[in-house]
């Protein structure tokens, strides 16, 4: 799966070697050479994927990946870390920034190849499913609207309407005027069958 991919690299190798790497695989690559740069290029055009390094002049990874997170509009955009720091604790803070997985330089080609397609994939199918779920609450939205219309046109008809369960013979549904033209409220008419209203009208 190709993607659009910003690499954010203060080294002009690293970001060479990384965007031929990319670039080769099907991708569609742009770079950032420092944080603000990068915060800008994501704000003009967001990428499918971030490769970001930690330790930058001015504004560190850690940072620029808190502020991605940080803003809504960007906080979906999944963010690799690629560093040389390779401590425990440098990996711990990456994560806890919001990055989604971390590959420690010297890196292998394989290894970011194998990783960078597995997070566009991840991202494609969140994507898809929160496509799916805006769809969904679109049609349900659109159902209660209908359903409101119906029931507002049923109940405010002049003539009385009753539904009847043909098992047994209660209203499943009934307008407004259909209870109280026979003299029932709603609950008490609710209770009652089809043979309780005509043995009524019989009695009368």
């Amino acid at each position: 799966m190709s993607g659009n991919i910003l690499i954010v690299d203060d080294n002009p190798d690293n970001l060479r070697v990384l965007e031929q790497i990319l670039t080769a695989d099907g991708h569609k690559v742009r770079a950032a050479v420092n944080g603000e740069i990068a915060l800008r290029s994501v704000g003009a055009r967001q990428p499918d994927l971030i490769l970001l390094d930690i330790m930058m002049p001015g504004m560190d990874g850690f940072e620029v990946c808190r502020r991605l997170k940080g803003d809504p509009s960007t906080a979906g955009i999944p963010v690799l870390f690629i560093s040389a720091l390779s401590e425990t604790g440098d990996k711990l803070m990456a994560f806890e920034a919001g990055g989604v997985d971390y590959v420690t330089k010297p890196f292998a080609e394989q290894e970011v190849l194998a990783r960078v397609r597995s997070h566009l994939g991840l991202a494609a199918t969140r994507k898809k499913l929160l496509r799916a779920n805006r769809e969904l609450n679109r049609e349900i939205k659109a159902r209660k609207a209908a359903e409101e219309r119906y029931r507002t046109i049923f109940d405010q008809c002049a003539e009385g309407i009753m539904i009847i369960d043909p098992v047994s013979m209660g209203f499943v549904e009934f307008n407004t005027i259909a209870h109280s033209r026979l003299g029932y409220s709603r609950a008490e008419f609710a209770a009652l069958t089809l043979f309780d209203i005509i043995e009524g009208l019989t009695e009368e």
